[in-house]
């Protein structure tokens, strides 16, 4: 974040000088019509200025800076029926930043029965694997590895048949993939936490998988932490998946967005119909006019996108969070 003074005109030598603050300041040309303050992490700053041009007495001017952290992606999730062949729960998440970030990956299944969710994927199995296709990690029951420090996260799976992976990450691209142990099928649920706030960050994620009716519809969880609002992308992607290579996309994708509470704060069909110039303007707008998508400027705290078929239709689609700058 930058903060941008005002600095006196004329021959005077200005000066900067940060007597408090949570960490070190950079400062551009201080001999400028303006100065550029870069700050490297959220906090209160106080700077003093001094301005001498040789001839008046030194004037001094002290100026207080709060610096206020942008809400961010901490944990994404998407719960949607499981299936076999292109039917599987397929989650992709972008790190972005320039250091490694520890992440946690978690499948989920046979405990959503207990949040009385029919037909609940018995026995769920998670892979792991780069932007090139390549198996990094997998995991079918939770405690056979990691177990210890999976516990010491306090996010591990109440049920020992569920999944999970606890594992450092390069910044780049990455998929999660989610089946059912010996071809089963259900619902599942799939959930990635960012393990410490600081450095390289969560900034997309998109799961593609089938949506049904009912309990069978895609459901994809953000929680956002922070003060400042961030401004999120949300999308339902069908038709176009068909340019993909995928047999059963569903056709007329619609998606509603809900805070906490349960209460739906944004919904949309066909993405020209609102915010058209809006979207296109991201340089993510859906490639076919019968896709869904809706940009919002969201404080910290939980939200539920839910993308469902237009009368009652079926088929895979994707669901994808982008954190714009």
């Amino acid at each position: 974040m930058n903060g941008i003074v005002n600095a006196p005109s004329g021959s005077a030598t200005i000066q900067w000088k940060l007597y408090s603050g949570p960490t070190s300041v950079a400062f551009g040309n201080a001999n400028s019509g303006n100065t550029t303050v870069s700050f490297s992490q959220p906090g209160s700053y106080t700077l003093e200025l001094s301005a001498d041009d040789g001839v008046h007495a030194v004037a001094y001017d002290a100026i207080v800076m709060t610096v206020m952290p942008q809400a961010r992606m901490a944990n994404i999730s998407t719960r949607a029926a499981v299936g076999i062949g292109e039917n599987v729960s397929i989650g992709g998440f972008i790190i972005q930043g320039s250091a490694p970030k520890q992440i946690l990956i978690r499948a989920l299944g046979p405990s959503l029965s207990n949040a009385g969710v029919q037909g609940a994927l018995v026995d769920p199995t998670i892979e792991l694997r780069d932007s090139h296709g390549t198996l990094l990690l997998g995991n079918d029951n939770w405690r056979d590895t990691q177990e210890q420090e999976i516990q010491n996260t306090g996010l591990a799976p109440s049920d020992d048949r569920e999944s999970a992976i606890l594992t450092s990450l390069a910044p780049g691209s990455y998929t999660a993939i989610v089946s059912g142990k010996n071809n089963t099928g259900g619902i599942g649920l799939i959930e990635v936490y960012e393990m410490a706030q600081a450095g390289s960050r969560l900034m997309n994620i998109s799961t593609r998988g089938f949506v049904g009716t009912g309990d069978n519809v895609m459901i994809g969880g953000v929680i956002l932490t922070g003060t400042d609002p961030a401004t999120i992308l949300f999308r339902a992607i069908g038709p176009s998946l068909a340019s993909a290579g995928i047999q059963n996309p569903l056709t007329d994708p619609t998606l509603g967005l809900f805070n906490a509470q349960g209460t739906k704060i944004a919904n949309d069909n066909n993405w020209k119909d609102s915010q058209q110039s809006a979207i296109q303007a991201t340089g993510l707008a859906p490639s076919d006019d019968r896709e869904s998508a809706l940009l919002v400027d969201l404080s910290a705290g939980n939200y539920t996108a839910i993308v469902s078929g237009v009368n009652n239709t079926t088929g895979v689609a994707l669901i994808e969070a982008y954190q714009l700058p």
